[in-house]
């Protein structure tokens, strides 16, 4: 798994790309289940692939993690050429980025019939290419809910989701409310689903600045991380991670 691949969103350009593909610029984990060739756009002959598919704001998008004894450079340019050929018939130009320091870099396009694909390559410390391919259908209406399928309280809005197989993932929320309401709505939410946050952490939890609260089951184990700052507008704004 590409645990670096934020380190490469450097660009505006690319970061605004990487919108299609929102749980890869927060870093979230993403479960990899052995499978088959995930969609259209293929890993490399003679690689190494574990394939799953997330759901990214109710849409499903098929993610394989790859690793290949080749160069990332050869990796990277066997893509572009790809990405290149795609982007002349989709007519949307195809964005690239290289970064030197892991030995690789990103790619995104749109294909013919409307598909977002994406790439990321990076060298392993066994001098291999390590890769991920991603693949969106065409976009369509969104469907946004907090993790595990939950909906979200009155007033907060869902500004991105990821839910992952076995009931997890991520959201980005937003709300009007300041950050202790926000947060209380966002907890009694969590509630309904046997998520607390740690008493301790449940302290620091005042008007002004961003409080970060670990999440645990009714069994007292770690559930995940809820955490809540000012939007700079009088409302909040939340990152919301479950296993």
């Amino acid at each position: 798994m590409l645990r670096r691949a934020p380190n490469l969103l450097l660009g505006a350009a690319l970061t605004a790309a990487l919108v299609w593909f929102g749980f890869l610029v927060t870093g979230t984990r993403v479960d990899a289940l052995v499978g088959g060739r995930p969609g259209g756009l293929a890993p490399l002959p003679g690689s190494e692939a574990t394939h799953t598919t997330v759901l990214v704001d109710g849409q499903p998008t098929r993610v394989s993690d790859c690793w290949l004894a080749t160069p990332p450079a050869g990796v990277l340019a066997r893509y572009e050429a790809l990405a290149a050929a795609e982007s002349r018939a989709s007519g949307a130009p195809y964005v690239k980025q290289e970064e030197a320091a892991l030995g690789g870099g990103v790619l995104v396009w749109r294909a013919p019939d409307g598909r977002r694909r994406a790439v990321f390559v990076e060298a392993d410390a066994l001098g291999r290419s390590r890769y991920r391919l991603l693949e969106a259908d065409p976009p369509r209406a969104p469907t946004r809910r907090l993790p595990r399928g939950l909906e979200p309280p009155p007033g907060v809005e869902v500004v991105l989701s990821l839910e992952r197989p076995g009931g997890g993932g991520f959201a980005l929320v937003r709300s009007p409310a300041p950050v202790p309401a926000a947060a209380d709505a966002l907890l009694r939410a969590l509630a309904r689903d046997g998520l607390t946050a740690e008493p301790a952490a449940l302290a620091l939890l005042i008007a002004e600045g961003t409080v970060s609260l670990p999440l645990q089951g009714a069994d007292g184990a770690a559930r995940g991380l809820l955490t809540v700052g000012p939007d700079g507008q009088g409302g909040a704004r939340a990152s919301l991670t479950l296993d």
